[in-house]
């Protein structure tokens, strides 16, 4: 019996290394690819309408010099004792702080009305605070909520907050995205402490970043799930990755809460728990522990009856079916652009085609929806298989527009250009002089370069530290890497935009910050020419000393000669690596400064020859709005200077 139980081990063992192997090759991969494609590739949105995108090619030497800038920076001995010398308490405060200022600053600057599925939430809420003007969201037949059941869980909140302030509610939860954004910065640094304890430096670089990260503060004012379910996500991965390492099973009952309760508000986040359960897999087949099985399975147990019974409770409460929501397969049609429907307003990139409103109120049926998406899915498959190369093209147009994009839609969210039949579009509001400049001037070209440098030092960042600990990295360490991995597979075939990416690099700044404080520890450590004259000269002393009481005293006093005269020339030769150390950081800033340079002088002639003669490869515009015309790449919404 006993034998057979360790055959069990043995094979559990094995299982559980060829995942963790299978794992860290996968997130390499996907590292590689996508930062070769950032740094190489910048993709700009074209108008507020989203009717198509810009690939610019020539975009690359700005986040090339940041990440120069960077190094250079990090490499600084000054810089991390500045860094660490400071309370954590001053520190990080000042961080969550401002992040929270800027936020709060942003949403009266701004001053955004909510359109499209924001207003339909908000509207939904005011029906169950006691407005019956918005029942048919509920009751009519193809309702809004009958079509996204899964919305009733964040409904529930807006309804909260519209029975405290009324009519207010956006704003009331404009603040609470406000309080998110700190409160998604600190479990960036929770997660680094979970990794890594013992490096402040890495920790306080992960709050720096975090706070730099622009699109963060942009989305305050959208009154959606994804702020408040992105805080509980990342509070979850950090206490998970604590308590697996700690053992601490009640650290790792919260966490498995917190994510059940951030999918619930927002299903997308579904492969935040789904990446956690593989790892926590993993971790349980290399140690096996029954307090931690058990609550992997409880997890899954938990949430699969709610997902469907809660939605289905609220629709029997207010006498409407919610059991019956768009099918699955509709989300991939729109993904792999199979859509054909009347309701069609784009063909590119996978992006929304108003698919799932191509049967109007009145005539809904799921089954009808589901039998239709699967002949379309069929004939598109055949449509790729029968054409290679456009298959390939249709798909890497669709990956760098997800993952190449650096604002993630943050900008295009508040200013959008078109509305809903009857509505008004949010660009029609009076814009003050700020808001103006953030969309249509020179901030709106200020933050599009810096998201797009940021973009690229988070992936290069993270892709040194993968490299760098690959051989040495736990299971559960790599819970937030797994969802980004995953996620870049299960966007290949979803219908996705930029707004659904920017998730996955806030989950990989942890690994960003890591990686650039081991880049410059290394480089302290081993490649400082003052270091490494110091150790050679003590290895060499010890070995004068030791050769001196073999010799006897005559010998130890040439030695000692010897030595100092050897000291002196070692000196002498930490002083020429000073100078050539110095010279090579000169010639980094020169060059970064060149590429600068070679980024925004030619812009105009660029754009003039895009605009003049713009190819397939380079521009691609989808289908126009009704009432709207696409505007041309030398647009102010387009950056000024792509």
């Amino acid at each position: 019996m006993s034998n057979r139980l360790q055959h069990v081990r043995i094979m559990m063992r094995t299982c559980s290394d060829a995942l963790l192997s299978f794992s860290k090759c996968a997130v390499i991969f996907f590292l590689s690819l996508t930062t070769v494609l950032s740094v190489a590739v910048t993709v700009w949105i074209v108008d507020y309408a989203e009717s198509g995108f810009l690939i610019d090619y020539t975009a690359w030497p700005v986040p090339v010099a940041f990440i120069a800038i960077v190094y250079l920076v990090v490499k600084r001995d000054r810089f991390s004792e500045c860094l660490c010398r400071a309370s954590g308490r001053f520190y990080y405060g000042a961080v969550l702080v401002v992040s929270f200022v800027f936020s709060f600053l942003w949403i009266v600057v701004a001053d955004v009305p909510q359109g499209f599925d924001s207003k339909n939430l908000l509207d939904a809420a005011q029906y169950l605070a006691g407005n019956p003007e918005m029942e048919y969201l509920w009751t009519s037949d193809g309702s809004y909520m009958q079509r996204f059941p899964f919305q009733v869980f964040f409904v529930f909140i807006l309804y909260v907050c519209t029975l405290l302030v009324g009519h207010h509610a956006d704003l009331l939860y404009q603040m609470i995205n406000c309080v998110c954004v700190p409160v998604i910065v600190w479990a960036i640094v929770l997660q680094v402490k979970a990794i890594a304890p013992d490096d402040r430096f890495a920790q306080r670089i992960a709050a720096l970043i975090g706070l730099l990260f622009v699109p963060l503060i942009m989305y305050c004012t959208f009154v959606y799930a994804n702020s408040i379910s992105l805080a509980l996500c990342m509070l979850s991965f950090a206490f998970f990755i604590k308590g697996v390492k700690e053992l601490e099973w009640p650290r790792v009952a919260i966490s498995l809460i917190m994510c059940i309760v951030g999918v619930l508000l927002k299903s997308s986040m579904l492969l935040v728990l789904i990446a956690m359960l593989f790892v926590g897999a993993i971790e349980f087949l290399k140690k096996p522990k029954a307090a931690f099985g058990c609550l992997l399975v409880v997890a899954l147990l938990v949430y699969v009856p709610m997902s469907s019974l809660v939605p289905a409770s609220v629709g029997n409460a207010l006498g409407v079916n919610l059991s019956n929501g768009i099918p699955s397969l509709s989300w991939v049609v729109m993904g792999t652009g199979a859509d054909d429907g009347p309701q069609k307003i784009t063909d590119k990139a996978g992006w929304y085609s108003a698919y799932v409103w191509d049967e109007f109120p009145g005539s809904y049926e799921a089954s009808e929806y589901n039998e239709r998406s699967k002949e379309l899915l069929a004939e598109r498959a055949r449509t790729f298989v029968e054409d290679p190369a456009f298959c390939a093209d249709y798909f890497f147009t669709k990956y760098i527009y997800e993952w190449c994009e650096p604002t993630y839609g943050s900008v295009l969210s508040s200013n959008w250009t078109v509305a809903e039949p009857g509505g008004t579009p949010m660009a029609d509001r009076d814009l003050n002089a700020i808001s103006s400049s953030m969309y249509y001037g020179k901030l709106n070209t200020v933050v599009l370069r810096w998201d797009d440098a940021i973009q690229s030092l988070v992936l290069v960042g993270a892709l040194l530290y993968f490299i760098r600990m690959r051989k040495a990295l736990e299971p559960v360490v790599l819970a937030p890497a797994m969802y980004v991995a995953g996620g870049a597979l299960f966007y290949l075939l979803w219908e996705a935009k930029a707004q659904y990416i920017m998730p996955f690099y806030v989950a990989l700044i942890p690994y960003a910050a890591l990686g650039l404080a081991m880049l410059a520890n290394y480089r302290r450590k081993w490649r400082n020419p003052r270091t490494v004259a110091a150790k050679t000269t003590e290895k060499r002393r010890i070995g004068w000393v030791e050769e001196d009481l073999r010799r006897g005293s005559k010998m130890q006093f040439s030695s000692k000669k010897t030595c100092a005269g050897a000291f002196s020339r070692f000196e002498k030769a930490c002083a020429s690596a000073r100078f050539v150390d110095n010279a090579s950081v000169g010639a980094v800033v020169a060059f970064s400064l060149v590429l600068v340079v070679a980024a925004f002088v030619p812009s105009s002639a660029k754009a003039v020859e895009l605009q003049e003669d713009a190819s397939v490869s380079d521009l691609h515009l989808a289908d126009s709005a009704p009432g709207q015309d696409a505007l041309s790449p030398s647009d102010p919404a387009v950056p000024e200077d792509p």
